[in-house]
């Protein structure tokens, strides 16, 4: 049984796929065209007297024909009674003027096969082509969005007080096998999921690939869902370093009270001031990693300036000689 969508009537082959294409694609066509017929070339110069092999590519764009890219396409044959998985492709995201929302599966054999095409916040969609040997089969792939009343996820995250920027968040289906939304934090510590489809989900934060908290979350209709993330206060040394020290005179005594501050610092921190204890010591905690000025200074005595380039994750140490002033 032929699949759905499969049609046994064939004119030209050349007339009837042009004319199923719309002008705003002859770019792309053209183009497309080119690459596949230097494939079969060379293909069939490196398997003469063997079976021809057959490409099916396409396009996939949305009800009003716009590109929509990062599309799922699954190619399944026809085997017996079942469909078997052969190949998954992503259709091609904005990258190129040419190759947007384009997808291509090549070396097929002759026979029947189905194109399943996906994507969140879509329907999915269903094709059958037939295939035969030698074959190169263009296929436009209209996709539908749902028709829903879209609930909206934010939140925030955080340590220590401290709002955390590239931290990944990801929406995935309610047993987190497959990640629906994916977003950084912004420079807040913010994300925002929009057009959220009413239902059951989990929401995971990561670093790095490194899962550092993960939640259940329900969606209805139309709610707005918000969410905070504390995490625990090591996460910090993912993303701040620190600077510590000592202050001596120019007889190696501690300088108790000596004033500690950075004048010079990578864009968006603060210019913190410290003073040291008791025993001349020092430390500046919660720095971005980058590179910094630091100056100490005591009443009586000669400012010293030091320079140092800070990491995330690790302790710098910077120890300043203050002489008397002449």
């Amino acid at each position: 049984m032929a699949p759905v969508g499969y049609s046994p009537h064939r004119n030209s082959r050349f007339d009837s796929h042009m004319a199923a294409v719309p002008a705003r694609w002859w770019k792309v066509e053209m183009r497309a065209f080119a690459i596949f017929f230097s494939f079969l070339f060379f293909l069939s110069v490196a398997v003469l007297g063997a079976e021809e092999y057959a490409i099916i590519y396409g396009v996939t764009v949305d009800s009003q024909d716009n590109v929509i890219g990062d599309v799922k396409v699954e190619l399944l044959k026809r085997e017996g009674n079942e469909d078997r998985l052969v190949q998954t492709t992503i259709s091609r995201g904005k990258r190129s003027i040419y190759y947007d929302g384009m997808f291509i599966f090549k070396g097929l054999s002759a026979g029947f096969y189905t194109l399943r095409i996906s994507k969140y916040g879509y329907e999915e969609v269903t094709v059958g082509v037939e295939v035969k040997p030698g074959d190169i089969l263009f296929k436009r792939v209209s996709l539908r969005e749902r028709k829903v009343e879209y609930g909206k996820v934010s939140g925030k995250v955080i340590a220590k007080s401290l709002a955390l920027e590239g931290i990944t968040v990801e929406l995935s289906d309610e047993k987190a096998e497959k990640v629906l939304i994916s977003q950084e934090t912004n420079s807040k510590g913010e994300f925002t999921f929009e057009k959220v489809e009413p239902g059951k989900y989990k929401i995971v934060v990561r670093y790095r690939g490194k899962e550092l908290a993960k939640e259940d979350l329900e969606v209805a209709n139309k709610q707005q869902v918000r969410r905070e993330f504390r995490l625990p206060d090591e996460t910090l040394d993912f993303f701040y370093g620190e600077i510590e020290g000592s202050v001596k005179d120019e007889e190696g005594k501690p300088v108790r009270g000596a004033v500690v501050e950075i004048t010079k610092a990578p864009e968006g921190q603060d210019l913190k001031k410290v003073t040291t204890d008791t025993s001349g010591n020092f430390v500046i905690p919660l720095l971005k990693p980058g590179s910094y000025k630091l100056r100490a200074s005591f009443a009586d005595k000669e400012p010293d300036e030091e320079s140092v380039t800070v990491t995330a994750g690790k302790k710098k140490t910077v120890n300043f000689r203050l002489r008397k002033k002449r």
